[in-house]
């Protein structure tokens, strides 16, 4: 048993952890963006094009290497003893889907017969990524020891970086193809300060030949790599079905809406990675325990996320005023719909995290291929008559699917678990907090504000009347924000 102490301890670790990985995912996406501005500054629109066909046909090829960061994290989590074995292994296989990703793409690029120079850019950027998915296996590791702040600092560093070299090509005019090599260089940045922390402060690398070892590491990371690629083509995929059916009007009014739902995701993926590292040691070593720490993890994202549904339901037309103007009006209905998406994806997230915590990473592929199918599915058949509307409700539809899949496939693993505990309270405050800020209408920021807190305050307080919360869990969220006394012990490692 854990004293109370020790679990205040994990509780602000992991608290801790969240907040820097957040940081991260906002250094990351706040970086892209800029960085996108400078480059489409830069580019005329017809080069610009040429820059995001590479980018694309990139992205088709190398998810399998960007799963070895979640991959190193399992297995360096579970297996501390020899970690230095299991990271060799993790970059051999590395090395091999690395080589294996720069040919598809170059394959690609030869068999869409691109012209010399766009071909170019194609290699340089499966190089660039290949450094990335290289630099995310250290990362992997900071994330298995639960040391989140060295991955913002690694992030950081590599961002601003990128985003400088990018500048200076644009200033100076160096060209197409430097742009690639501006980002390729930070990315390469980025590997070289992980890999020396994690030398120096973690573990080294023991390079030997383990012929199950690779074949289970890289296996796995194929397996995930093709949940990736089915969360790229079930958003990109939509759109281009949408934009041949429905034309580009109605896709930019379901891009512009599924785009604020895409980002709100940064807040589940922070949590459950943060989380992630315990659940894969607990799964080995406590089977009660994990099934617990999973129950009380899907309780709280689901909190999380039905207020962040409500706010952007209930004041659809004022945020997309604020973000668009009278122009993009017509988002305001497509955002009223997709927003409720945020609720599946977030329990999607967490159930996908804790799944690859039990080696079931077949399953995440499967049921993230099954979302591909039902979202182009019904967008195929709701498009034509119903436009960005049809095809925001198949979407929607998918991720609910998606969502309820792998909820499944949890409570089959764990037959304790009793889902009636975890949904029906918030969902209940979350209708009295649609309810209540029904009645107000807004008209600028400061009114937008007001009604958020409102209804925020209104949620809290349905929360606490439908005693939502535990006796333990009470306890444990006091020890999380009150800082211990002295006199008592420090919190045991795990």
């Amino acid at each position: 048993m854990r004293s109370g102490g020790d679990l205040g301890g994990r509780s602000r670790l992991l608290l801790s952890n969240t907040l820097a990985l957040l940081c991260a995912r906002v250094i990351e996406a706040g970086a892209a963006i800029v960085t996108l501005a400078i480059i489409g500054r830069y580019l005329a629109e017809e080069a610009f094009g040429e820059y995001a066909y590479a980018i694309a046909i990139v992205q088709l090829c190398v998810p399998a290497c960007l799963a070895l960061e979640q991959i190193t994290t399992r297995e360096l989590a579970r297996n501390r003893d020899a970690e230095g074995t299991y990271l060799g292994a993790l970059m051999t296989s590395w090395l091999l889907l690395g080589v294996l990703a720069l040919g598809l793409a170059g394959a690609a690029g030869l068999a869409l017969r691109v012209n010399s120079t766009l071909l170019a850019a194609v290699l340089l950027a499966g190089l660039s990524d290949a450094a990335y998915a290289a630099g995310g296996v250290f990362t992997g590791v900071f994330r298995a020891h639960e040391r989140m702040w060295f991955v913002t600092l690694t992030t950081l560093v590599a961002r601003m970086t990128g985003l400088i070299l990018v500048f200076l090509v644009w200033k100076r005019d160096a060209g197409f193809l430097y742009l690639f090599l501006a980002l390729g260089t930070a990315n390469t940045l980025r590997l070289i300060l992980a890999a020396g922390v994690c030398w120096t402060g973690f573990v080294r690398p023991i390079f030997r030949f383990h012929r199950r070892l690779l074949k289970t590491l890289t296996r796995d990371a194929a397996i995930l790599g093709g949940a990736v690629l089915a969360q790229i083509a079930t958003f990109r995929g939509t759109v281009v079905v949408l934009t041949l059916l429905a034309g580009k009007d109605e896709a930019g009014l379901y891009h512009a809406a599924f785009i604020m739902v895409i980002q709100l995701q940064v807040i589940s993926l922070a949590i459950s990675a943060a989380v992630f590292p315990g659940l894969s040691r607990l799964v080995v070593t406590d089977r009660k325990t994990f099934a617990v720490v999973y129950e009380k993890g899907l309780k709280a994202l689901l909190i999380i996320a039905v207020p962040l549904a409500v706010v952007p339901f209930s004041l659809s037309g004022a945020i997309v005023n604020l973000l668009f103007g009278g122009e993009l009006s017509a988002v305001a209905q497509t955002l009223s719909l997709a927003i409720w998406a945020v609720i599946p994806l977030f329990l999607a997230n967490f159930c996908g995290f804790t799944l690859l915590a039990c080696d079931r990473q077949v399953v995440i592929t499967r049921a993230w291929w099954l979302c591909v199918a039902i979202s182009v599915g019904l967008t195929l058949a709701l498009a034509p008559r119903h436009g960005a509307m049809g095809a925001v409700a198949g979407s929607l539809i998918a991720y609910v699917v998606l969502a309820v899949s792998l909820l499944g496939s949890l409570s089959r693993e764990m037959k304790t678990l009793s889902l009636a505990r975890v949904f029906p309270k918030p969902l209940a405050a979350g209708l009295a907090m649609a309810l209540v800020m029904a009645h107000f209408k807004t008209a600028s920021l400061l009114s937008m504000l007001g009604v958020a807190c409102v209804g925020s305050v209104v949620y809290g307080l349905a929360l606490l009347l439908l005693r939502t919360f535990t006796a333990d869990e009470r306890d444990l969220l006091k020890r999380t924000v009150m800082r211990k006394r002295k006199s008592q012990p420090a919190p045991e490692e795990t």
